[in-house]
């Protein structure tokens, strides 16, 4: 599981989180509020994913490795 971090100074107080495959496939979409959110690998195979979290404006992404 991942837990990302939301900033609480988001003026629109909404995130929207995709979980993709190297091959761009979205796996996972949500939205959420500010605060902490978990992410939870639990389900996938063992290898790369790309977290991304956006809130209209602004954009970033991370590369996430599942080793087990």
């Amino acid at each position: 599981t991942i837990t990302v971090l939301l900033s609480t100074e988001n003026d629109k107080g909404s995130y929207d989180i995709f979980l993709y495959n190297l091959s761009g496939k979205v796996l996972q979409k949500r939205a959420a509020a500010r605060g902490n959110i978990s992410v939870s690998l639990s389900s996938l195979p063992v290898g790369s994913y790309i977290l991304s979290v956006s809130d209209g404006s602004n954009h970033r992404e991370w590369k996430i490795t599942k080793n087990r």
